[in-house]
């Protein structure tokens, strides 16, 4: 017969809990040290000063398990005069085992307010931090790394994209470009079909002009349009919890697709 299964304490093993409604935010070890969202946010705030950064909105995601901040720097880029790029720091303190306090790069594109968050050292999207504490010297030589790769990356990615929005691209080369950036040739069962070729209209319909900034010569016809009809589509994907999204935008599976497509556009451009 099947094993009975039963509830025990584990010697070691902690919940951790939010103290106004006891929601659990993770199971951590005995050494885990909580840090408190005060003191996150303090550290934040004189990250974002020592920085010269203008702090830009804050919050929370997943029932308190990330809080986070978000901060304009004075680097703006104009792929054309009417389509600018805009660069932001996003600091975030996730109250999670194992996870540290991140900081990554998220650029904006003004027109339609879609995201992307840029690699930073080696490729990787976030540069993790000791977790908030004193801001001390140490500190500030992060902070200081930290806005020299965030600056090099946002200039790398604004001449990315005028090199793209230089170079055409026909309906045959977006599907092509959609469809190995989403897998779209491997499909096997019906439903699997069904569900890709609804995600590939979408996004002929995001590149052909429903998507706001589609039409504008930068994007129109090209490959800068291509990566902005990804952008555009994940960010406002109507399936899901909008936290999840959000979250899966910033630090999951839809930032990382994001950076896919736009190192597919590059190697196909060229």
């Amino acid at each position: 017969g099947e094993a009975a299964t039963r509830t025990l304490p584990v010697h070691d093993h902690y919940a951790l809990v939010r103290d106004s409604d006891h929601s659990l935010l993770d199971v951590v070890g005995s050494r885990y040290q909580p840090t408190q969202n005060r003191d996150a946010f303090e550290f934040f705030d004189q990250f974002v000063k020592e920085c010269k950064l203008k702090m830009h909105t804050a919050g929370s995601l997943c029932k308190g398990q990330y809080v986070w901040a978000l901060a304009k720097t004075e680097n703006e880029y104009k792929v054309a005069a009417n389509d600018s790029l805009e660069s932001y720091v996003l600091l975030m303190s996730p109250h999670k085992l194992g996870k540290s306090l991140i900081c990554q790069n998220t650029s904006v594109r003004v027109v339609c307010q879609n995201t992307l968050n840029l690699a930073l050292s080696q490729g990787k999207a976030a540069f993790r931090m000791s977790h908030a504490r004193r801001f001390d010297e140490t500190a500030k030589a992060e902070a200081a790394t930290v806005l020299g790769l965030i600056n090099a990356s946002f200039r790398q990615f604004g001449e990315q994209a005028e090199q793209l929005a230089s170079v055409k691209a026909s309906d045959d080369d977006a599907r092509q470009f959609f469809g190995a950036v989403f897998n779209m040739d491997d499909a096997t069962i019906d439903s699997e079909k069904q569900r890709k070729n609804s995600l590939l209209q979408r996004l002929m319909l995001a590149y052909s002009g429903e998507a706001p900034g589609a039409m504008l010569s930068s994007a129109r016809g090209t490959y800068w349009g291509l990566v902005n009809s990804v952008t555009w589509c994940l960010d406002r994907s109507l399936t899901g919890n909008p936290d999840k999204n959000l979250r899966d935008n910033w630090l999951g599976w839809r930032g990382t697709k994001k950076r896919e497509a736009l190192e597919l556009a590059v190697k196909m451009a060229a």
